[in-house]
């Protein structure tokens, strides 16, 4: 085993050597959480992103665009309600019959809702230090077809009219690759790419490998970024689709129903990053139960290529002083005896 290195690895550095198996004296750490009303702009987006950073130093730092910012620009309609973790809620579908799969565009990245995205990321590319790694949220296709048509109208255009549907995801396709191809010229060090589908309770094995998986694997290929992270939200997942995948970070919410993260990145050929559920010690815990936790954690996964991101985003109620906790557990140097 190679000597671990100083605690104070940071940044780029820390991220880059967990990933290539080395041993080191802290984890690479982020949290983060949506502002809602304020992700509907460039420049606020970009304020509270840059604010964030600099109140908490993650490690790496990811944008948080609505979830809607790859939808918007066919002509859905959407609106925050009020959810918890800051998500904003469809209110007007695009697609109802199988012909209108066929009437969805191409877009241009930088028109419409899709370009506040993009020129928030450049701007917190531009200001935050070259060493600080910079993600972004991309949402997989299918994730767009879901909110685009509704889950049970996907299922029954996939049963019925699957040449439609296919139609519609290729061009869904086309505008996420656009999308990304942006995103790495403006330099960003990798895309944080989201699929909400990939568990038996919304879609067998079998219809996401026909739907989703090939699109998949395209996103997080199209660009040669060094930190890209695959997103698998839910639980009951399809573990058997994503395990080879040997260049991509696994990112999954420690609920019921999940592998233990330990037994997980012994069949993952890539790396892993989880951590405290949101609704747990994060959210109702004190910090010293949530640092015991997180270090509890730590040294079960100590020598496997882990970062510690909770969740897919923080609960807006989850106060300051957690995430403080959270990133002091973290760099908290563990003893030999944790070995």
């Amino acid at each position: 085993m190679s000597q671990a290195r100083e605690p104070e690895l940071r940044y780029r550095d820390l991220l880059s050597a967990v990933l290539v198996g080395e041993s080191v004296a802290t984890v690479p750490v982020s949290a983060w959480r949506h502002y809602p009303i304020l992700d509907q702009d460039a420049d606020t987006l970009t304020e509270v992103t840059l604010a964030h950073q600099a109140r908490f130093d993650c490690d790496f730092v990811k944008l948080m665009p609505a979830s809607t910012w790859q939808s918007r620009d066919h002509g859905l309609n959407d609106r925050w309600a009020g959810d918890a973790i800051g998500r904003r809620e469809v209110t007007t579908t695009v697609i109802q019959t199988p012909d209108d799969w066929q009437r969805l565009r191409r877009l241009d990245p930088w028109n419409g809702f899709s370009g506040h995205i993009l020129r928030a990321a450049r701007q917190v590319r531009r200001t935050l230090a070259p060493e600080i790694p910079v993600l972004t949220t991309v949402f997989n296709p299918l994730f767009q077809a879901v909110q685009l048509a509704g889950l049970a109208r996907v299922r029954e255009h996939a049963q019925h009219h699957p040449g439609a549907l296919a139609q519609g995801l290729a061009t869904l396709l086309a505008n996420t690759l656009a999308a990304i191809e942006q995103l790495a010229d403006l330099r960003l060090d990798g895309i944080f790419l989201v699929t909400q589908h990939a568990g038996r309770a919304m879609l067998a094995p079998e219809p996401y490998v026909s739907l989703a998986l090939d699109s998949d694997r395209a996103c997080l290929t199209a660009a040669p970024l060094p930190f890209n992270l695959l997103h698998l939200h839910g639980s009951d997942l399809c573990w058997e689709l994503f395990l080879d995948l040997d260049s991509v970070v696994i990112h999954y919410d420690a609920v019921a129903g999940n592998p233990d993260p330990v037994r997980l990145s012994k069949r993952l050929a890539g790396g892993l990053a989880t951590g405290p559920h949101p609704q747990g010690a994060m959210l109702n815990g004190s910090p010293a139960e949530l640092m015991a936790e997180v270090t509890g954690l730590r040294r079960r996964m100590r020598g496997r290529p882990f970062m510690l991101a909770p969740g897919c985003a923080l609960p807006l109620a989850v106060p300051d002083h957690q995430v403080d906790a959270l990133i002091q557990a973290a760099r908290a140097p563990l003893s030999e005896s944790d070995a």
